[in-house]
């Protein structure tokens, strides 16, 4: 638990929208994840500033083949209805990845308990605020 309200509210916003996720965005998380943790990195310089479509393209075609390998069992025919849309859905999931490891992540305006009395807040101890 935090000490302040709200000090965490933004993280608990996003653990509650991945829990919102359909269940085929949850499988291909982790493949998304381990293809992102060998690629995205300073070093590899068709990835920074940002990756070209054709890096992603290989990324998505990458994933694909690793989850449909690893997942066979879900139909019959060993696909997962139509390929196309698939692949689209591994694109938006890749690409909302690579941008979330770009974001800069701040919490609040540097330090807990912005805000609240004692930081400026109404009824706090600055002049001007009523005390």
């Amino acid at each position: 638990m935090y000490p302040y309200p709200y000090y965490d509210y933004m993280g608990y916003c996003e653990s509650e929208a991945e829990k919102m996720y359909p269940e085929v965005c949850k499988d291909l998380n982790p493949y998304i994840e381990k293809i992102c943790a060998r690629e995205d990195h300073i070093y590899n310089s068709k990835m920074y500033p940002f990756p070209k479509k054709e890096t992603v393209e290989e990324m998505v075609d990458e994933i694909y083949e690793m989850y449909i390998k690893d997942n066979m069992y879900r139909s019959p025919d060993g696909g997962y209805g139509h390929r196309g849309l698939f692949k689209s859905l591994i694109w938006i999931l890749l690409l909302g990845k690579l941008l979330g490891r770009r974001r800069r992540r701040r919490p609040g305006y540097g330090y807990p308990g912005y805000g609240y009395p004692g930081y400026g807040y109404p009824g706090g101890d600055y002049p001007g605020y009523g005390y």
